[in-house]
């Protein structure tokens, strides 16, 4: 009997896992009341370019509204806002936000202002000391609010940016440039423009994290952990019986190296799929990295090419996500499209795309680089004719035994420079 189960054990898993990996897209997402809750509490500001600052305070006692009174008097800016705090946490404790997708927002807004900015705090030892508030980075995105209807509203994470004075002030590397959720300290909202006059209201009374209840590459992993286990236990099982089994083992030996080579073959398929973007199919960071890594690794001579979209973020603000999805679809085709088959093509975050180029000539990557950056800008998507693309681009060729950090570092700086410059263009 017990021999009969073990012998079954392999055609039960495999339907279960099949049932397994198919229910990860029905479980529903777990909501997490932010605010209202006795656990958060909020904390009021203001300032501008002089000694003064904007009157700000709370509606009522509930302090779920607040009030702000611009400075009549002339400034070069001013602001006024909320954060958001967790009761009894150390400085620098937060709570992380990687697995949330969005968060839901329900808040009523009277004013002049056309924007109000929804901000998030983040603490990295990395980069942030707990006593300079400032350090910690600023991540941010702008909601209109001519949308605040009193209605809930859905904001993605993917909305937000990690805001320029924040880089710039403090002098970082390019690779803060995306924002860290994973040491979320305060979450609040905040009314800066260069026109900021007159009486602003703004009252909240929804914050909800939404998220998957698994994030999905640990899901499955822990279903190929499972499939380890009982390929494992299996094989200790059937080994037991070899004194009184030989010829009968060697069979099922021959079933497990079956059975083990398509466990390899589901891992490898895990991996892959761990290493592409899921929206352009192309290699995501880490995908790139590993392809990319042999040759630096070597003395192969080639070339590092960044490709950044510009003004992306006013196509998703004007025209929405779907039509940013499709703007980097059509783009990654344009580039798989006209690069080499030995060259490696990945995005590397957002709108940014990369390319290692087998070639070490300038004039050559350069050729290269201006067939892109015109065949984007020719680009014509039928879905929405009206939105036109530019890129700026910055390639660096590898100097003899150049490490990958040290060309793209190099790459990095002419991209910036050819975003600073007027951008449309490529410079190296």
């Amino acid at each position: 009997m017990k021999n009969k189960l073990f012998d079954a054990l392999p055609w039960v898993a495999v339907p279960f896992t099949l049932f397994m990996l198919a229910l990860y897209h029905f479980i529903p997402d777990q909501h997490v009341e932010y605010y209202p809750s006795n656990n958060i509490f909020g904390a009021l500001y203001s300032g501008s370019s002089t000694s003064n600052a904007p009157d700000i305070e709370w509606l009522d006692d509930s302090q779920n509204g607040w009030r702000c009174d611009a400075l009549k008097e002339e400034t070069d800016y001013q602001f006024c806002g909320v954060n958001f705090l967790t009761r009894n946490k150390k400085n620098g404790e937060g709570r992380n936000l990687n697995n949330i997708s969005s968060i839901k927002l329900k808040i009523s807004y009277t004013g002049s202002s056309e924007k109000i900015r929804f901000v998030m705090r983040s603490f990295d030892p990395g980069y942030a000391t707990v006593k300079d508030d400032n350090s910690l980075q600023y991540i941010y995105t702008e909601i209109k609010t001519s949308s605040l209807k009193n209605e809930p509203i859905d904001v993605y994470m993917t909305e937000f940016t990690v805001a320029d004075w924040w880089i710039e002030q403090y002098d970082h590397k390019r690779t803060l440039v995306q924002p860290s959720f994973k040491n979320v300290t305060s979450i609040g909202f905040e009314l800066s423009e260069e026109v900021f006059e007159g009486r602003h209201e703004i009252t909240i009374d929804e914050i909800t994290l939404i998220g998957p209840v698994f994030d999905e590459s640990n899901y499955y992993l822990c279903i190929l952990f499972i499939w380890m286990l009982v390929q494992f236990g299996y094989l200790f099982t059937r080994l037991s019986y070899v004194k009184n089994a030989v010829v009968h083992y060697q069979e099922r030996g021959n079933e497990l190296i079956s059975q083990n080579k398509k466990l390899t073959n589901k891992a490898d398929k895990y991996k892959k799929l761990s290493s592409k973007d899921p929206l352009t199919g192309i290699y995501n960071r880490r995908g790139f990295n590993d392809q990319a890594d042999p040759f630096f690794a070597g003395h192969y001579a080639g070339a590092i090419l960044l490709i950044d979209l510009d003004f992306f973020k006013n196509i998703n603000d004007t025209f929405g996500h779907d039509a940013g999805d499709i703007v980097l679809k059509t783009v990654t085709q344009v580039i798989i499209d006209n690069v080499r088959k030995n060259d490696i093509v990945g995005r590397w975050g957002g709108e940014e795309f990369i390319v290692y180029v087998s070639d070490s000539f300038a004039d050559s990557v350069l050729t290269l680089a201006e067939k892109l950056r015109l065949s984007i800008k020719e680009l014509a998507i039928p879905e929405f004719p009206q939105i036109s693309i530019t890129t700026s681009i910055g390639f660096a060729i590898r100097m003899q035994d150049e490490s990958f950090d040290d060309c793209f570092k190099r790459a990095d700086i002419k991209l910036y420079s050819a975003k600073t410059s007027g951008r449309d263009q490529t410079q190296f």
